[in-house]
């Protein structure tokens, strides 16, 4: 049985966790934060919540929060991966606006 890990690094409630990726591959693991994945050269094997796929170049892999996930290098590659906090989202969908910027003091 493979072990699953509580991701906090990309789980804060207050930041977009953002960053660059050269041949990153993460166990099974899961956290509060809708994640995304934009691959820029190369292909990666990902396995969410039993689909398995291939991602490629020009590819958006999205996560929805609380997903079991796990990737592995098919080839050597690069992806931006970004991991959005819940209350961002909701903040974007119900101020109906097409961009928003928030901060905290």
């Amino acid at each position: 049985m493979n072990d699953i890990f509580y991701e906090a690094l990309k789980d804060s409630n207050k930041n977009v966790y953002a960053q660059l990726q050269l041949d990153a591959r993460c166990k099974l693991h899961f956290h509060r934060a809708y994640e995304f994945a934009y691959a820029l050269s190369g292909q990666t094997f990902y396995t969410v919540e039993g689909d398995e796929f291939t991602v490629e170049s020009d590819n958006i892999v999205y996560i929805h929060k609380f997903y079991r996930h796990i990737s592995r290098n098919l080839t050597p590659n690069q992806r931006y991966v970004i991991a959005v906090p819940d209350f961002f989202i909701r903040f974007v969908l119900v101020s109906g606006k097409k961009s928003a910027t928030v901060s905290y003091a």
